[in-house]
């Protein structure tokens, strides 16, 4: 018997790659903004810890949020053995929420891997370092994938595009990954 495994989108970011994805696994959204979360049929953590919005790039609390809904998540995870947590390192949810998400996947007997797009290098020095934070903690307590999109100086595409080819890195991935190990 194979075993069941999850995709877990976390933070606007993870929900706009794992949209894309054609995998034919379970997949669930999770974020602590309830425009993201009902942009796609999500679930929403933190309502008490953010209020109307979301972490606002906040790491600390991201953690809150999965803190205060700790059960909700155990809810989500508990029929499966797998769980693929997708997401960027570049926010407050992605960077607070997935390591604790981790930890409570690891907690409840859950084989977990991170697969995550770390910032682009004209984005702000504060994400690039919430990132490599987040990419250290994590790495202590289970497997984590990265890609970073190193994009040419004289590219002439939207920023949209640039964004798009990295969620497309993170896909393919999963992939390789999965076709790894399946």
């Amino acid at each position: 018997m194979s075993q069941k495994q999850l995709i877990m989108a976390i933070g606007n970011g993870g929900c706009k790659i794992v949209k894309s994805s054609a995998l034919e696994l379970d997949k669930v959204y999770i974020d602590t903004d309830p425009e993201v979360v009902e942009k796609y049929n999500g679930t929403r953590i933190g309502a008490k810890t953010c209020g109307k919005y979301s972490t606002q790039g906040d790491v600390e609390l991201g953690r809150s949020a999965v803190l205060e809904s700790a059960k909700e998540i155990e809810k989500i995870i508990n029929e499966y053995e797998k769980v693929y947590i997708i997401t960027s390192f570049s926010g407050g949810t992605s960077g607070g929420s997935t390591e604790e998400i981790a930890k409570i996947c690891i907690s409840n007997n859950k084989e977990v891997t991170v697969f995550a797009g770390m910032p682009f290098d004209f984005e702000m020095r504060r994400r690039s370092l919430m990132a490599n934070d987040s990419f250290k903690e994590i790495s202590k307590i289970c497997e984590v994938k990265t890609v970073q999109y190193i994009q040419d100086r004289n590219y002439k595409g939207t920023l949209g595009n640039l964004f798009e080819s990295q969620n497309h890195l993170v896909l393919a991935l999963l992939e390789e990954y999965l076709n790894e190990k399946n």
